[in-house]
């Protein structure tokens, strides 16, 4: 919420009359908004949660909806939602109740399981992934997979030699056979696919195709350019950190197989908690490590801010200032067509300077009774389940 006027300073304590953040209220069902700067994105901060309206009331109740559902009762194991009457598109609501199930709850052992014995109509969501040994009892138009705006990447740590060397962070990334990594969408670019842009997804209107493609030749070519410019007749060895679980070590064993297998490269793999790889990563104590970025926002900015010289969270070492013009040029421009173009131009700057090798984005494994209409998964994973209805 610090894109409203004062915001950060109250919530840091700088400011203690809450009367000058920029909110105000002009009538009972009017809210002014204030911002510090011109963000085009705003509206799609208003969809989010953080944003959402709540009164004094409900705050104290916790069972108050403005939605398209009320809560009628809740439990650890289930929370069950019937049709909000009041809500302001309810004809468009079909579905008079939904019920949110723990597997616990229905003494099953995760959700595939409650899907599989009949218990759920619909399964999966977000990073959630379905428990293949029942793979075979699932008839195969039950099963999907959704993309979701999310993309895994491994972060070169541009402070480090060799990585401050640009050709050498290139040669890595054009040795790396995306597909053969055996991950459900190859990524090449930052911005994944289901984040909207002008009119349409992101990636449909600014592809990614001319991204690090697979060119060992090419790769081969600028290795040997940048260890020469470095003094260096071979590649030293390096370490790849990564956390612990989600088989994020068996992933990057293909990747640095690749690296080895086509490159030469020597490279050790160190497992450690979240945590600690964090902390490596802040403190830019590391050479490459895994990482991934999910959106908070529907927008461009939700992955491209992340690399802005003052983003907190860039712990890249890069520093480009083409690349804050572009995405400053970018959230102040309310024409959305020319906003894509400014971000595809920063997007563009990042990729061409190998800053970051994305890997993949993420998917959620679906299972779902073939009679549910209407219910997806939203870009940011969850599922939108409020127009939904029964064939």
């Amino acid at each position: 919420m610090y894109y409203v006027a004062g915001a950060e300073s109250y919530h840091t304590g700088k400011l203690k009359d809450f009367a000058k953040v920029g909110v105000k209220a002009i009538n009972d069902d009017t809210l002014q908004v204030t911002l510090k700067g011109k963000y085009a994105y705003f509206p799609t901060l208003l969809a989010e949660p953080e944003y959402y309206p709540v009164s004094q009331e409900a705050k104290e109740a916790a069972s108050i909806s403005n939605g398209p559902f009320q809560l009628q009762a809740r439990s650890n194991m289930e929370i069950k939602l019937i049709k909000n009457p009041h809500y302001y598109d309810a004809a468009s609501i079909r579905l008079s109740e939904v019920d949110l199930l723990s597997p616990l709850g229905l003494n099953s052992e995760n959700a595939t399981a409650a899907f599989v014995n009949g218990q759920v109509d619909w399964a999966g969501g977000g990073n959630t992934m379905m428990d293949y040994k029942y793979k075979d009892t699932v008839a195969e138009n039950y099963y999907l997979q959704a993309p979701y705006a999310s993309t895994y990447y491994y972060q070169f740590n541009l402070g480090q030699k060799p990585f401050s060397n640009i050709n050498i962070r290139k040669a890595l990334s054009l040795a790396v056979d995306r597909k053969a990594l055996r991950m459900a969408i190859p990524a090449y670019g930052f911005v994944p696919s289901p984040i909207f842009g002008s009119r349409a997804q992101y990636r449909t209107e600014v592809s990614d195709a001319a991204y690090y493609r697979e060119n060992l030749s090419k790769a081969k070519e600028l290795l040997a350019k940048g260890l020469g410019q470095e003094g260096l007749s071979k590649m030293p060895p390096f370490t790849v950190l990564v956390n612990e679980g989600d088989d994020h070590a068996a992933l990057v064993k293909r990747l640095v197989k690749q690296w080895n297998d086509k490159l030469g490269v020597t490279t050790t793999i160190k497992v450690q908690s979240w945590q600690a790889v964090l902390a490596s990563r802040q403190s830019g104590s590391f050479q490459v490590a895994r990482a991934g970025w999910s959106a908070d926002y529907n927008d461009p900015a939700a992955f491209l801010n992340y690399f802005r010289t003052d983003s907190a969270d860039n712990d890249s070492g890069w520093s480009n200032k083409r690349y804050d013009e572009f995405i400053k040029q970018a959230e102040q421009t309310l024409d959305s067509a020319k906003r894509v173009q400014l971000y595809a131009k920063a997007e563009k700057l990042l990729m061409s300077e190998a800053v970051m090798l994305p890997s993949h984005n993420y998917v959620a494994d679906i299972l779902r009774n073939p009679l549910i209409a209407g219910v997806y998964i939203d870009y940011d994973g969850s599922i939108a389940f409020s127009r939904g209805y029964w064939k």
